[in-house]
């Protein structure tokens, strides 16, 4: 499958690609614009055999160092939200304090479900990984921060520079639907963690069946919190959350007019990857629209 890149701007990549009618199993993808060839190296350090990478790697894999580091990138984490006008600790605590939290996850959480290995790995410092409690207070705040840092540069608020790291990814794949004549009336988020994506898809494509997907109950539990406290203050676009696996959808064949995705492919291994885009093809409609976004690589 080859994956055109609609959008270049750093410093995310943006990718669009619709699949043509037929087969939903064994469809091809094709773009109406042309593919972007990308002949970035990766720094001397990446890799195996780099020595700063060894050096990192070998910090990792001990428990006293990789403490060590954990605590540090985290305090320069919250001085760098807490400069940036983000109130990291007050809303960790608020979250902290928020006793529906526990009864949106026992009322969303499929117990069922089988986890892949690498969803049990430590990742983002969380010892649980996202099955975890802290790692759904701080998503907020941690994602703030991120975009804040991203856009540093620019003398704006955290809000805008969140809502500008989404606009670019939504303007591109709300033209390519219009140029391709994709009318958008049910999608699937996938790996939506908290609903930011998920509410920011249901935004641009009103009147649209948005569904956010996670493998972390925990996350969702903090996206159906914040659906339900914006449809109390101004009823809008509403979304559902489901929690699965990106490999293996509850949904439909063919019935979905979109798969979007936010930040996820970096997180997967490729088999893990290229479980979701065999997935994503099974519930998309023929015509639809694969809309992937993620990061740099380097």
């Amino acid at each position: 499958m080859q994956v055109p890149a609609l959008l270049d701007a750093q410093p995310c990549r943006t990718s669009v690609v619709t699949p043509r009618a037929g087969n939903a199993r064994g469809c091809r993808c094709h773009a109406a614009i042309e593919t972007v060839t990308i002949d970035k190296k990766p720094p001397y350090w990446i890799g195996k055999t780099g020595a700063v990478s060894q050096a990192i790697n070998l910090a990792i894999n001990n428990p006293t160092l990789w403490g060590f580091m954990r605590a540090g990138a985290r305090k320069t984490m919250i001085k760098t939200a807490e400069s940036s006008g983000i109130p990291w600790r007050q809303a960790v605590e608020e979250l902290r304090n928020t006793p529906e939290l526990e009864d949106f996850k026992s009322q969303i959480e499929d117990t069922t479900l089988q986890y892949p290995d690498y969803y049990h790995e430590k990742f983002h410092a969380y010892d649980g990984g996202n099955l975890d409690w802290e790692a759904t207070w701080e998503f907020e705040v941690a994602a703030a921060t991120t975009a804040m840092r991203i856009f540093k540069d620019d003398k704006i608020t955290s809000d805008a520079a969140s809502h500008a790291l989404r606009r670019s990814f939504l303007d591109a794949t709300e033209d390519y639907c219009e140029q391709q004549g994709v009318a958008v009336k049910s999608a699937v988020d996938v790996a939506c963690a908290a609903g930011l994506s998920t509410r920011s898809l249901a935004d641009r494509f009103p009147g649209a069946k948005v569904q956010g997907l996670d493998l972390s109950p925990h996350f969702l539990a903090l996206a159906e919190l914040r659906c339900r406290q914006a449809e109390a203050a101004s009823p809008a676009a509403s979304t559902s959350y489901l929690h699965a696996n990106a490999e293996a959808m509850p949904l439909d064949d063919r019935s979905q007019d979109m798969v979007a995705a936010s930040y996820l492919v970096h997180e997967m291994p490729v088999h893990g990857t290229k479980g979701f885009l065999r997935d994503a093809h099974r519930v998309l409609r023929p015509g639809g629209v694969i809309a992937i976004v993620d990061g740099d690589p380097w």
